[in-house]
């Protein structure tokens, strides 16, 4: 119990200290994207904290236990999605910079200007809010998943609690205060915190024979089945485009020092990426040739068998630290979104510093976002449906983003097509199958483009 508690108030205290001490004081360009400030090692680092979350360790787990190394598609995906925009980045970044654009709502603005009170980057603002609130909602049921099961093993439960509990309130508050380039340095730690965990749990699998326990596992689990089929391409070819109209990778894209440096990072992180993905399902695949029954607590479960002593107060730090990496993240975005869409419709977000954005105002959207996104996780408790949710918005908005930077003329009406066919079949189609609606949202949003662009261009 004492090393215990130690560990978790040398975790909380240093990213409270980072969070709250060091970036109180910010201008409204550093709290939103910090243009041009961030080197190879740190921006590495907080790439990595954003895809490693509390679904690392639940959903992902979770997908390991059940598919077994069909999970491993994830990994790909995610390492193709950041060579691409790696390869990408100095483009993008150079005409953020030609058009004097800092965030992505900036290049939507700019293909597609508003003619009227909700144009198409509103829209945009709103859906981005929306996924990354959902995804923001995947990391408190992660908490609470997390909570429920060193209840029912009657683990510490007081410390267990009180850790929750200081999660649960310094999110919102450090994430408000801190803006962007706290995340930034927030990540650094938080990902120390998370390899230092997972290499304790891999190296307790090792001494306890799991290449011979994974080798008994059935053949569904250890080769790729027919039935995965859906699944694996799905999430191979559709998951990494959308990092395209990730708001979070575009800060990221718009932070790093130099091109040379946002093209290694992109790179470096996709790699450290799909070692986690592959980590991660490996440790649900053992999970379910131990016998462990409920696969919500797949990677829990592993944790408790494998690791002992001292070092688990090591791995239960690594936990929050992998929450709170993407959760500050994600909810920092969904605020920035919020902000866009009602108070800041005119673009005064490309350059709060000279059209008088008000921090204050946004840490306001920040903590009533954190706080607003609690109550939305006890709604959703299948981590796996609410990723799938949150990916599936993104996607609709692919034709109309790679058409209006490829073409010469973006076309509004094709791009208001793609949008509003893809969303009205998308969203209600998500209540029923939350896990295949993204492909038919997106098939209808590209459809919808090719045929209005081919119709307007006869016209």
């Amino acid at each position: 119990m004492f090393y215990l508690i130690i560990t978790l108030s040398v975790y909380f205290v240093s990213v409270l200290l980072v969070g709250i001490l060091r970036f109180r004081h910010q201008t409204p360009k550093e709290y939103i994207t910090a243009p041009s400030s961030t080197g190879f090692l740190a921006l590495t680092a907080s790439l990595l904290g954003t895809i490693v979350g509390g679904g690392m360790f639940l959903g992902v787990a979770q997908l390991g236990f059940e598919k077994g190394i069909t999970v491993f598609a994830l990994g790909i995906s995610y390492f193709v999605g950041s060579i691409i925009l790696g390869l990408l980045a100095p483009h993008f970044r150079n005409y953020a910079k030609d058009n004097n654009i800092t965030t992505l709502f900036g290049v939507f603005e700019k293909l597609y200007p508003s003619k009227g009170r909700i144009g198409l980057a509103v829209i945009f603002a709103w859906m981005t809010f929306l996924v990354f609130f959902l995804m923001l909602a995947v990391q408190f049921v992660g908490i609470a998943t997390f909570l429920s099961f060193y209840i029912r093993i009657n683990f510490h439960l007081t410390i267990m609690i009180g850790a929750v509990i200081l999660a649960g309130i310094s999110i919102p508050i450090y994430t408000a205060i801190g803006g962007f380039k706290r995340d930034i340095y927030t990540d650094i730690i938080q990902v120390l915190f998370v390899c230092l965990g997972l290499g304790i749990v891999l190296y307790g699998m090792m001494s306890n024979e799991v290449a011979d326990k994974l080798s008994r596992l059935p053949n569904e689990l250890t080769t790729f089945q027919s039935d995965d089929t859906i699944f694996f391409v799905g999430v191979l070819f559709l998951v990494a485009p959308t990092f395209l109209v990730r708001f979070d990778l575009w800060q990221r894209m718009i932070t790093a020092k130099s091109n040379r440096h946002v093209r290694a990072a992109f790179f470096v992180s996709g790699i450290l990426s799909f070692l986690f993905f592959v980590a991660f399902g490996i440790i649900g695949m053992y999970a379910n040739a131990e016998g462990v029954r409920d696969a919500r607590f797949a990677g829990l479960e592993v944790i408790q068998m494998v690791v002992k002593g001292p070092l688990g107060a090591v791995v239960v730090a690594a936990f929050f630290a992998a929450v709170m990496s993407s959760a500050d993240t994600f909810l920092g975005v969904s605020a920035l979104a919020v902000a866009r869409s009602t108070i800041y419709r005119k673009g005064e977000l490309e350059d709060p510093d000279k059209k008088n954005v008000s921090v204050r105002r946004l840490r306001f959207f920040t903590f009533f976002v954190g706080v607003a996104s609690m109550g939305l996780a006890y709604a959703f408790l299948d981590i796996i449906d609410l990723f799938a949710s949150a990916f599936g918005i993104l996607m609709v908005f692919l034709p109309p983003f790679v058409g209006g930077l490829v073409r010469k003329k973006p076309g509004t009406k094709e791009a208001w097509w793609s949008v509003c066919a893809g969303l009205a079949v998308f969203l209600p189609l998500v209540i029923f199958i939350p896990k295949e609606a993204f492909l038919v949202g997106f098939t209808v949003s590209l459809i919808a483009y090719l045929v209005s662009a081919s119709v307007h261009k006869e016209a």
